[in-house]
């Protein structure tokens, strides 16, 4: 067993190495490589990532030291109270010893995906924003010294200039960031909130469909308590979008084909569209490959796209669901409807939060989707096509084999 002082040796010894390549203008990607692999082998860790916030509210995997299998430069994750986010959102460096005993954090999907426990996370700081986190992660619980602190946020200084970006860019990140703050504090606030309301809608809910035939037999309309029954499903629905949006669940992913989903969204709809007259029509190409995916978040996210479809066809139409590959590997599904499209004003920024062209929308089913999206690596995206109606496509990344 080494000495501090031996230790701490080394520690200044690897920052002032760091330091000197980045100072001489070293490859991004090379000095990033070669600080993850440093704190990895002083700091006996397993695992060890450099992350690099973006403008859009995201955080981008930009290189990985020890045991770990996901693709730098590929993995995106959106910015929420994960280790690694609170560590960007708050500007100071975040430790978890145990983060299955943690609350006050969620877990992101590189987490969740490693089998993460312990998490030492501190900010790089750019000159005038936070431009990313470097974070040293345990599969077991891990209790981190002041010295093992001290050390990440030499290290994290030492790497920051490849990061760091001036003029605009920095301006918008900068109001990404504070937007960031905003949403997450009003998720929390929401979480409470959403919290305090389903309970008690649960039990109403629960009384009127145990007590409808006395009700009804007390002269109360078996129609009006259809209507409240409807009232309090479409509450508790708004509820659970807040939910998704303050704590979102994380990915439990296997591989698995779009087919069966499809189907499934489809049987889940079809009673609605059959009273609307809305035809659904669903094709998929032939040999496509296969996904890593959460079955049911993924289900959730094509049957907001249908809903949404059916939302906008309120005297018919119809409804196609395609299923193809892209010519970058991707497994895309598109969801097309013939109804009235998307407003133009609304179309830019259809995807940010509390945005919604109905009337009693609240403007969350879209973001929780999108970050749903990129949670599996894949994006989201809309768009009114030549003919008419709106089309939504999913790209997720596709697997050749089952196995």
């Amino acid at each position: 067993m080494k000495s501090l002082n031996t230790l701490t040796d080394r520690f200044l010894a690897s920052a002032a190495e760091l330091g000197q390549r980045a100072s001489h203008g070293d490859d991004a990607s090379a000095l990033f490589k070669a600080a993850a692999q440093d704190v990895t082998a002083l700091l006996q860790i397993d695992v060890c990532s450099v992350w690099e916030f973006l403008p859009e509210n995201s955080i981008l995997l930009r290189s990985v030291g020890g045991e770990c299998d996901q693709t730098i430069d590929q993995h995106t994750e959106p910015l929420t109270d994960s280790p690694v986010g609170r560590a960007i959102l708050s500007r100071r460096p975040v430790i978890v010893n145990n983060l299955r005993l943690d609350c006050r954090h969620s877990k992101s999907s590189f987490i969740e995906d490693q089998r993460l426990l312990g998490n030492l996370v501190v900010p790089i700081f750019g000159a005038q924003h936070v431009a990313g986190a470097l974070g040293a992660h345990t599969t077991r619980t891990r209790e981190f010294s002041i010295i093992e602190l001290q050390f990440l946020q030499i290290v994290a200084n030492a790497i920051a200039a490849p990061l760091d970006s001036t003029g605009k860019e920095s301006e918008q990140r900068q109001k990404h960031l504070m937007r960031a703050e905003q949403m997450m504090a009003m998720g929390q606030v929401a979480a409470g909130v959403a919290h305090e309301l389903r309970n008690p809608l649960t039990a109403i809910k629960g009384l009127i469909q145990v007590n409808r035939k006395e009700l009804e037999d007390r002269g109360l309309p078996d129609e009006d308590l259809r209507v409240i029954e409807h009232e309090i499903r479409r509450m508790e629905r708004s509820l659970q979008n807040f939910l998704d949006f303050a704590r979102p669940p994380q990915p439990k992913r296997r591989r698995m084909s779009l087919a069966p989903v499809i189907e499934r969204v489809i049987s889940l709809v079809q009673g609605r569209a059959r009273k609307q007259q809305v035809s659904i029509e669903a094709t998929q190409s032939a040999g496509l490959g296969w996904v890593d995916a959460d079955q049911d978040l993924i289900q959730q996210l094509l049957l907001n796209l249908v809903l949404n479809a059916l939302d906008a066809m309120p005297l018919g139409g119809v409804i196609r669901i395609e299923v193809h590959p892209t010519t970058d590997g991707q497994a895309a599904v598109r969801v097309i409807d013939n109804g009235p499209g998307i407003a133009p004003h609304i179309l830019p920024i259809i995807f940010d939060r509390f945005v919604s062209s109905k009337e009693t929308g609240v403007g969350l089913g879209l973001p929780v989707s999108l970050r749903i999206a990129q949670e599996h690596g894949g994006k989201l995206t809309a768009e009114n096509p030549p003919q008419g109606g709106a089309s939504f496509t999913l790209q997720l990344p596709a697997v050749r084999t089952q196995s």
